[in-house]
């Protein structure tokens, strides 16, 4: 089976789940790859200074009210994750303060996704629409 790199690329709101935004995070299989940095709130528009309404992982920047802005925290390497096989999950949670995070999206990773290019995935559910776009590539021989 071959290897593969996956490579977050970017995540929209379209319509947050809460009314203030949402504190959304994302996971790979059962390990978090990204959240919502502490204090900010994704919302389909970026209304107050603590809202914005897109990361772009590749470049380490948010969509704020004032434009684009440096995504607080350190980013991965554009948050990607080398040497996988086989089949494995993305999920886009909501985290919630005083009960069970809401799952609000979830797609399979496969080798088969390899060289497709960049992949779109709407994720629709719990009143939150939510974009993810990634990319998997084939990992380079040794």
């Amino acid at each position: 089976m071959s290897a593969y790199t996956l490579s977050l690329l970017r995540l929209q709101c379209l319509c947050p789940q809460e009314r203030d935004g949402d504190e959304p995070y994302l996971t790979l299989d059962h390990e978090r790859l990204w959240h919502t940095p502490r204090g900010w709130h994704m919302h389909a528009h970026a209304e107050h200074e603590s809202h914005f309404t897109q990361v772009d992982f590749a470049s380490g920047r948010i969509h704020t009210a004032s434009g684009w802005a440096a995504l607080p925290g350190a980013v991965d390497s554009g948050l990607r994750r080398n040497r996988l096989s086989g089949l494995h999950t993305l999920h886009l949670f909501e985290a919630d303060t005083l009960s069970r995070d809401d799952a609000l999206g979830v797609t399979p990773v496969r080798p088969e996704d390899a060289g497709r290019g960049e992949i779109q995935v709407l994720f629709r559910r719990s009143g939150a629409e939510y974009v993810l776009v990634y990319q998997v590539d084939p990992e380079a021989s040794a």
